[in-house]
């Protein structure tokens, strides 16, 4: 493993699957930790990659203290309902509300085509 703010870190997980002995320190293990250090520098632009984190890491704290600035409201979908619909109340007649409830609704034909009621 390698990262700019830290020493590098190599293990044999056969021998030390728990990886309590970092071998990179070890001059024997000195070249292929310079090979690995090698293969980490043709693989990523270390300094731009880290630009990148920085920029989004302001990004998502922008985000983060933009959302809870006023009233927080959940970012995932909240479906709203009208709870004066969803209950029964004193000024709504039973028979709509019984026919509300039903399904299919009062008033759609439950009689094939064709067919006598």
């Amino acid at each position: 493993m390698h990262s700019p703010a830290d020493p590098d870190q190599l293990y044999d997980l056969i021998e030390d699957p728990e990886e309590l002995r970092n071998l990179a320190p070890s001059p024997r293990f000195a070249a292929r930790v310079r090979e690995f250090r090698a293969e980490v520098g043709r693989r990523w632009d270390l300094k731009a990659l880290h630009t990148e984190v920085i920029a989004s890491q302001r990004r998502r704290h922008f985000v983060y203290d933009a959302l809870r600035a006023g009233r927080q409201t959940p970012w995932d979908f909240q479906p709203l309902r009208d709870a004066s619909r969803q209950y029964v109340r004193n000024d709504q007649e039973l028979g709509d509300l019984e026919a509300r409830a039903r399904f299919p609704a009062v008033g759609a034909s439950n009689v094939p085509q064709g067919s006598s009621s």
